[in-house]
């Protein structure tokens, strides 16, 4: 096996508040945007939102997650967060 990529893919009730999030607030790039799925960049790091009812999710995972935690580390937090 030859793996391309690994990367989370977080799904969300609302897809365009979540990636203007990423977006806007920590500097991802989108390097794919469809209304129900997109892909984002912060230099090797890569991350993908989804709509949680699309029909490409098996009907009985449709849901927002839960007891996901999703760590981002910066050299200053002060310097992000302001």
């Amino acid at each position: 096996m030859s793996a391309t990529s690994f990367y989370p893919v977080l799904m969300s009730d609302d897809v365009a508040a979540a990636v203007a999030f990423y977006r806007d607030e920590l500097s991802f790039e989108i390097t794919y945007e469809s209304d129900w799925y997109t892909s984002l960049r912060l230099g090797t790091f890569e991350l993908a939102i989804l709509a949680h009812d699309h029909e490409t999710i098996p009907e009985g995972y449709r849901t927002t997650p839960r007891g996901v935690i999703v760590n981002l580390e910066v050299d200053n937090v002060d310097e992000v967060y302001d």
